[in-house]
């Protein structure tokens, strides 16, 4: 085991499972043991990845069937986000060329796109979202 840096123990024999974690405990590697939950180290979680929105679930090995229907609701509620963030990103490039400070640039956010305007998008009503946010953008742009 020397050299492991990583040791996942997933036999169906605990004697076994117990040999390998002890090896594994002595190079002092990190342990995922599928049969003992508390013996492990770390554990895997769930992810989803919704365009440049990346999620991780853990439930702490509890229940890996309520992580995967957590992130299939995720993946579902939140989908229509990636669409949205591509263009957040460029607004965001935009704005700190015509906002000087951090605090000006978060106050617009937070005046723009607000928890209202985070459930419109979600709930496919984003069109007057976007178009306050390029309206807002324009106003500044001519102020400055």
């Amino acid at each position: 085991m020397v050299g492991q840096q990583f040791v996942i123990i997933a036999t169906d024999i605990p004697a076994v499972n117990a040999q390998v974690m002890e090896d594994a405990q002595e190079v002092q590697a990190f342990i995922n043991r599928a049969d003992v939950k508390d013996d492990s180290t770390w554990v895997f979680g769930s992810a989803t990845e919704i365009g440049d929105l990346e999620i991780s679930i853990f439930t702490n090995q509890v229940s890996p069937r309520v992580s995967r229907l957590l992130r299939q609701d995720i993946e579902t509620r939140y989908g229509i986000l990636a669409e949205w963030l591509p263009q957040i990103r460029l607004w965001r490039q935009e704005l700190q060329h015509i906002l000087d400070t951090p605090k000006e640039r978060e106050q617009f956010w937070r005046t723009n796109l607000g928890e209202s305007e985070f459930i419109q998008i979600l709930e496919g009503q984003g069109d007057s979202v976007k178009e306050n946010i390029v309206h807002a953008i324009s106003r500044i742009r001519s102020e400055s």
